[in-house]
C-alpha cells in the first residue's frame, strides 16, 4: 500500500496553489469556524431568554443556526484529512505508519481532551457547589452527563435523553465532539484498511448511506457524512482540477466571491425550510456545508475583507473550540440567576439583552483564558511530543509542501 500510495502521489499533476495558501494561515477556514460557532450559540440564546419566546423564537428557528456544527465538522474532516492521509499514503513501512497514527492520534488528544475534562470538572464542582432551580443543573444529571463526555460517548446519551425526554445536563454540546473523536480514532485504521486509490470511492458509499438513514436523535450516535465530506474535499484539493477551479476563484471580483460565500452561508441556515430531519434537508444542508468549505479552502478573503471586522472573525475563530465547549453552561447559569431576579414569565426587553450580552461578554472572557493558558500550551507540547512519536519526519501533502494553516 505504501508503494502504491508514494506512485499515485508521483503520478499526480502539480499545480500552483494560489498566493494567499502557500504560506501563512488560512483566514476563510478560520473565519468559517466563527461562522459555525456563532450559529450555534444563537440556536441556543432563545431557548433560555423568556423574551425570545412567542412569535419571534417561531421566526427565529425557522433558520438552521444548529446547523452550525454540521459546519464544523466538514471543516475538521478538511483540515484532517490534509495532515493526515498524506503522512500514510506516503509511509515506507507498517511500522512507519503506526507511528504516523500514534502521533496524530496524541497531536488530536492534546488538542481536544484538555478543554473537555476542565469544563466537565468545572461543571460538576459548580454543580456539586451551588443549588440551582434548574434540572439541567443538577448534580446528579450532570455527574452522568461528564462520564458520557469525558469517556467521547456523549452522542450515546445525546440520543438517550433527548429521545427518552429526560433532562441531558449542562454539556449537551458535546455530543459532537464525541463524534469527532470516535472519527479521529478509526479513520486512521479505515484508511490503513483500503488502498489509496479506493479511498474515494469508500467514503462516498459511507456519506450517501449516512444521509439516506432514516434520521432522529439516534442517527447523531453515528452523523458523519459531513466529516466524511471534509475529507473528500481534502483529496479532491490535491488534484489538478482543484488547482484550476481555485485560480479561477481568485481572479474573481471581491464583491462577487463575497457574494457566493454568503449565498452558500445562507444555504445552510435556509435548509430546515425543506423540513427539519427530512433528505432533502440533510443533502442541502451537506452540499452547503461542503461548497462553504471548498470556498474558504481557497483563502482569498472572501468572506470578508481585512479591517477590523475581519479580525474580530479571526478571533472568534481561533477560540471556536472553548467558545462552543463553554457557551451552553455559562447560559444556563446566567438563566437560573436571572430567573431568580426576575421570576415573571416574560422579561422585560432590557433585562434579556442585559442578561444576554452579560453572558456573551463572560463566555468571551473564558474563552480567551482557556484559548491563553489551556489549549494553546497543551497543543504545543502534543505537537512536540507527536513530533518524537513519529521520528521528526516532515511531513509533506499529496504534490506539496503542507501550508502551516492546515495542520492540526
Amino acid at each position: 500500500m505504501a508503494l502504491e500510495g508514494r506512485e499515485q502521489i508521483a503520478a499526480m499533476e502539480p499545480y500552483a496553489p494560489p498566493p494567499a495558501v502557500s504560506g501563512g494561515k488560512n483566514k476563510d477556514i478560520e473565519m468559517l469556524r466563527a461562522v459555525a460557532v456563532s450559529g450555534v450559540v444563537a440556536y441556543h440564546a432563545p431557548a433560555i431568554l423568556p423574551s425570545f419566546q412567542g412569535d419571534f423564537a417561531d421566526v427565529f428557528a425557522r433558520f438552521n443556526l444548529a446547523a452550525g456544527v454540521d459546519l464544523f465538522f466538514v471543516i475538521s474532516g478538511f483540515v484532517i484529512a490534509r495532515s493526515l492521509l498524506p503522512h500514510l499514503a506516503s509511509a515506507s513501512s507498517r511500522s512507519e505508519r503506526m507511528r504516523e497514527t500514534l502521533a496524530f492520534w496524541i497531536r488530536r488528544a492534546f488538542r481536544i481532551i484538555p478543554t473537555a475534562w476542565l469544563w466537565l470538572a468545572l461543571v460538576l464542582a459548580v454543580t456539586a457547589a451551588f443549588q440551582f432551580d434548574s434540572p439541567l443543573l443538577g448534580f446528579d444529571t450532570n455527574l452522568d452527563a461528564g462520564i458520557a463526555g469525558a469517556f467521547f460517548m456523549a452522542n450515546f446519551r445525546f440520543a438517550e435523553a433527548f429521545g427518552g425526554g429526560f433532562p441531558y445536563g449542562a454539556t449537551p454540546q458535546y455530543w459532537s465532539l464525541a463524534v469527532e473523536e470516535q472519527f479521529y480514532l478509526l479513520l486512521p485504521l479505515l484508511v490503513l484498511l483500503i488502498k489509496p486509490r479506493w479511498w474515494v470511492l469508500v467514503f462516498v458509499l459511507m456519506a450517501v448511506a449516512d444521509v439516506w438513514r432514516p434520521h432522529g436523535y439516534l442517527v447523531r450516535v453515528g452523523w458523519t457524512s459531513t466529516l466524511l465530506l471534509g475529507v473528500m474535499i481534502a483529496i479532491w484539493s490535491e488534484r489538478p482540477s482543484y488547482g484550476r477551479l481555485a485560480k479561477a476563484f481568485t481572479k474573481t471580483p471581491g464583491w462577487l466571491a463575497l457574494l457566493i460565500s454568503l449565498a452558500a452561508i445562507a444555504c445552510i441556515a435556509l435548509s430546515r425550510m425543506l423540513g427539519p430531519m427530512t433528505l432533502p434537508e440533510r443533502t442541502a444542508l451537506a452540499l452547503a456545508a461542503g461548497l462553504c468549505v471548498l470556498l474558504a479552502s481557497f483563502n482569498r478573503d472572501a468572506l470578508c475583507p481585512p479591517g477590523i471586522l475581519q479580525r474580530v472573525f479571526l478571533w472568534i475563530g481561533s477560540r471556536s473550540y472553548a467558545l462552543y465547549v463553554i457557551h451552553f453552561f455559562v447560559f444556563m447559569i446566567a438563566h437560573d440567576i436571572a430567573v431568580r431576579a426576575a421570576p415573571q414569565p416574560v422579561w422585560p426587553l432590557e433585562f434579556s439583552l442585559f442578561v444576554l450580552l452579560s453572558s456573551l461578554a463572560i463566555i468571551a472572557a473564558l474563552a480567551e483564558l482557556n484559548y491563553t493558558y489551556v489549549e494553546t500550551p497543551l497543543r504545543r507540547f502534543g505537537r512536540r511530543l507527536a513530533e518524537r512519536v513519529s521520528g521528526g519526519a516532515a511531513g509533506s501533502q499529496l504534490g506539496g509542501k503542507q501550508p502551516a494553516s492546515l495542520r492540526p
